[in-house]
């Protein structure tokens, strides 16, 4: 969101972006589409893995080598309890929002098309050293970062809530992602994209001296632009 306004403000600084987000939002300039491949400018320093077949978003996870962080956008979020009131706090119950610990919303397990695909990138997100874990969504993880991890996509790793989800496919094949559109997420998706309007959610200091727009996820942007408010 405000991508534009970036660009206009920044007109020498290169735009990053997953893929899609250039046939969604065709009026903005994107210099590069990110893959699995990190760029030259960065390489050096970070690696990154696109975690796709997810019918709601494609991210692309970092790992910053030096302080050994890997940095998440949506896939791992976590909010404390009390963040949210009224119905806002039932529907981000249901969501995995409030867990005990940061998680993999419920929207997004239930939406992923391809699990081997997505079993495949976060094996290798768990390859890296991590010791801490970014997200935008929740504090900074400081220790034990790949437990972290491995606690976020047990469902999806092969642990106890896995087991039941591969169970559940078995019993009644394609449930999962008849359920991904058709089921609650339907319905989920949209009522928890109201659950973060208006409200600043992350707990780290913006990164206002980045030479880049880059956009991990590929639901970051309305396909229409924002009208500017006062």
């Amino acid at each position: 969101m405000f991508v534009g306004e970036w660009q206009a403000a920044y007109p020498a600084a290169k735009s990053y972006a997953v893929l899609g987000l250039r046939a969604k939002r065709p009026d903005l300039k994107w210099d590069l589409i990110l893959d699995d491949t990190p760029t030259p400018e960065w390489s050096n320093e970070i690696d990154q893995v696109v975690v796709g077949g997810n019918r709601i978003t494609t991210e692309v996870v970092f790992f910053h080598r030096a302080s050994r962080t890997a940095i998440f956008t949506d896939l791992i979020q976590h909010f404390e309890p009390g963040w949210f009131k009224g119905w806002r706090a039932i529907v981000a119950k249901l969501d995995f929002l409030t867990a005990i610990r940061p998680t993999v919303p419920r929207k997004f397990r239930m939406t992923f098309r391809d699990r081997e695909g997505a079993r495949r990138a976060v094996q290798r997100i768990m390859a890296w050293p991590t010791a801490a874990v970014l997200t935008a969504h929740g504090a900074l993880i400081r220790n034990d970062g790949q437990a972290a991890i491995a606690h976020a996509f047990d469902w999806l790793l092969g642990g106890k809530t896995s087991r039941w989800s591969e169970r559940l496919d078995g019993c009644f094949p394609g449930i999962p992602s008849i359920l991904g559109m058709s089921g609650p997420s339907r319905w989920l998706f949209p009522i928890g994209k109201a659950l973060h309007r208006d409200r600043v959610v992350s707990s780290t200091p913006p990164m206002i001296a980045m030479p880049a727009v880059i956009l991990t996820d590929a639901q970051s942007l309305p396909k229409e632009p924002v009208p500017a408010t006062a």
